[in-house]
Formats: C-alpha cells, structure tokens, sequence
C-alpha cells in the first residue's frame, strides 16, 4: 500500500546533467513520473523472472512498527522537468525484465 515513484539511477544521473546544463535553480522534482507499490513491482518481477506471482502477499507498510507514521504515497510530481529539459525515463517494466534477466533462481 505504499506508493511511490521508482527511478534508474542512470536517468537520475541523466536528469541532473539536464539541470545543470540549464542552470535551472529552485525546486524540482526528480524522478520517474511511473507510480508504482512496492506491490506491483514485487508481483512483476516475479513474473518476469517465470515464478509463481501468487506466491507475493500484499502487506500493508503500517504493519512494520518501524514504519509507523510513515506516508503511504510518496509520490512526486515532475512536471516542471518535463517542461524545461527533454529528460525521458526508463519505463520500470524494462528495468525489471533487465534485473529478471540477470536472476538465476
């Protein structure tokens, strides 16, 4: 139940360079604009990777005392990025077949 917005470090790296380019100053956003769970992310690796993806149990984050209070969408909203540099992001489908392709069970 907790959202938010999964980003490859090499479009991170990528989007800073953007910034800096264009000596854009003040408060941006940087990352992905996917929202994805941890959920959904854990159910489409495992069926990138041919397992079993009932075996992935949905949690709720507040069942950790740890994690108490913490916010279920941490979410960003990017849009100024998009406005004032060209940066496009890996999809995360495409990220998890490429970390599915490198898993060996």
């Amino acid at each position: 139940d907790q959202f938010f917005c999964p980003t490859y470090v090499d479009d991170l790296v990528a989007a800073i360079h953007a910034v800096q380019a264009r000596a854009l100053s003040g408060v941006m956003n940087l990352s992905s604009p996917e929202i994805w769970s941890r959920h959904q992310i854990a159910v489409a690796l495992a069926r990138a990777m041919r397992v079993d993806a009932g075996l992935v149990k949905k949690i709720s984050l507040h069942d950790f005392p740890s994690m108490a209070g913490r916010p279920l969408n941490t979410s960003m909203v990017c849009s100024r990025l998009k406005k004032e540099t060209d940066v496009s992001f890996t999809p995360l489908e495409a990220c998890i077949k490429r970390v599915a392709t490198h898993q060996r069970l």
